[in-house]
């Protein structure tokens, strides 16, 4: 990927793929979460996992594997993810990944990346992606924490009552203007404010 390509925002449906983490510290710990999440299979190595990560090991949320990374681990794979800042390792992963047809991404290396992953704020079913295209990353990630904690149970419980509105819908509604018509009124009183201190 290059570093000036913001690339085609969407989200991936990883319900059943097989996803390999390189790395055991913070950086894997909320990529694997992402992962789970998702509902992948995960396969984590690491020579040394942090205590999270070994406690979803022993829970058989995951496959995790004391060693470095090997090109053979991604025969099976559907994307890895180096969670390392490591240069050459990400090297050898991207390399085996090409030769293999699996998507790649590593941490802070956009170069040596098929895809970007960005910060992601939650707020209850509500998700919302951050992303500079890798020219500030600490700003996706405070941008998302000030989304987290602005953003309240409000937010979450409105997003719910419309998708079991939507759902409705869905059932007894055929026309689909009409639907989205209805959908659109729903939030037609819906405002959002975010306020903005740029340092000097």
């Amino acid at each position: 990927m290059k570093r000036d390509a913001m690339g085609l925002q969407v989200s991936l449906d990883v319900d059943g793929r097989h996803a390999v983490v390189v790395g055991g510290g913070d950086e894997a710990e909320d990529k694997i979460a992402r992962l789970l999440d998702g509902g992948a299979r995960v396969t984590v190595l690491a020579k040394q996992a942090s205590a999270a990560i070994g406690a979803l090991a022993r829970a058989g949320r995951l496959a995790l594997y004391p060693r470095e990374f090997q090109p053979g681990d991604l025969n099976d794979a559907d994307l890895v993810l180096v969670c390392e800042r490591d240069g050459a390792l990400a090297e050898r992963a991207y390399a085996a990944a090409e030769e293999r047809g699996v998507a790649a991404w590593a941490c802070d290396d956009p170069e040596r990346s098929h895809f970007a992953m960005p910060a992601l704020a939650r707020v209850g079913r509500l998700r919302l992606a951050v992303s500079t295209g890798g020219a500030a990353p600490a700003l996706a990630s405070k941008i998302r924490a000030a989304i987290e904690r602005d953003l309240d149970g409000a937010v979450a419980a409105f997003v719910d009552r419309l998708g079991r509105e939507r759902e409705r819908l869905l059932r007894e509604e055929p026309d689909p203007a009409v639907r989205r018509e209805r959908l659109r009124a729903l939030v037609d009183g819906f405002e959002l404010r975010l306020s903005v201190e740029i340092p000097e």
